[in-house]
Order: C-alpha cells, then sequence, then structure tokens
C-alpha cells in the first residue's frame, strides 16, 4: 500500500509542477551538460505548457536530444519549431540542427535539403550563412 501511495504522489507531483519552474530547471540542466535529465524537464513541461514557451522549450529539447546523438527525435522536436513557429527566432536554427542531424546519421543528401531550405526561408540568419558552403 505504502508504494502505491507513493507512486501517486510522483504522478501527481509530476501533472502538477510548476511549468514555468520546469522550464527554467529544463533551460539550467541543458546549460550544465546534463541532457537526459534537461529532455525530462522539458518533456514534463510540454505535457503541461505555458503557450509563450512552447517554441522554446521544444527547441531546447530538440538541442538535449542532439547533443545525446539521439538525432531522429531531435529532428522531430526542431521539425516541430519550424513547421509550427516559423517566425520563431528558433526557426532558422531549428532547420540548421535538421540539417546538421542528418549529417551525424549519414544522410548528406537529406542535410542539404535542409540546408537548402534554411538559405530560402532565412537568407540574412547567420545560420543560413553558416550552411553556404555546404550547399554547393
Amino acid at each position: 500500500e505504502f508504494l502505491a501511495e507513493l507512486r501517486k504522489l510522483r504522478e501527481t507531483a509530476e501533472t502538477t509542477t510548476d511549468p514555468v519552474g520546469e522550464f527554467k530547471k529544463g533551460e539550467a540542466l541543458l546549460k550544465a551538460g546534463s541532457y537526459q535529465d534537461s529532455v525530462k524537464s522539458f518533456s514534463l513541461f510540454l505535457k503541461n505548457p505555458r503557450p509563450e514557451l512552447v517554441d522554446e522549450a521544444t527547441f531546447m529539447r530538440g538541442e538535449a536530444f542532439f547533443k545525446l546523438k539521439n538525432h531522429s527525435k531531435a529532428i522531430l522536436d526542431f521539425s516541430k519549431v519550424h513547421e509550427t513557429w516559423p517566425k520563431s527566432t528558433r526557426a532558422p536554427q531549428a532547420l540548421l540542427r535538421i540539417g546538421q542531424s542528418f549529417e551525424a546519421m549519414g544522410s548528406a543528401a537529406e542535410a542539404k535539403e535542409f540546408f537548402r531550405l534554411l538559405q530560402q526561408k532565412y537568407p540574412k540568419s547567420p545560420e543560413a550563412k553558416k550552411t553556404r558552403k555546404k550547399i554547393k
């Protein structure tokens, strides 16, 4: 019975956490290099998000996945950022990271496609400048 109660408390704690606190925790963990814990915090935040932070949290969770070399999950988060929030300051960075993820997985052709898309959509971005040589 005690274990069942403890499990309930943990589940309740996970769903009633302070969303902004969880976001800040994920951000701090990412900066500290604790990528797995950062993924957990951002995933928890995204279950009960603050709308104004969803694009940032999704991007940063993708960044944590990228650092963990879990490129397929990183691509999913970065794709969501660039498709759902194309005007976000994170959108060009997301396209760059998608390309870099495909590169890391050995898919040069797919990487080039995303670098080209980055050039087309955000030609003046610092991220576009980084990829100019890669698409020639």
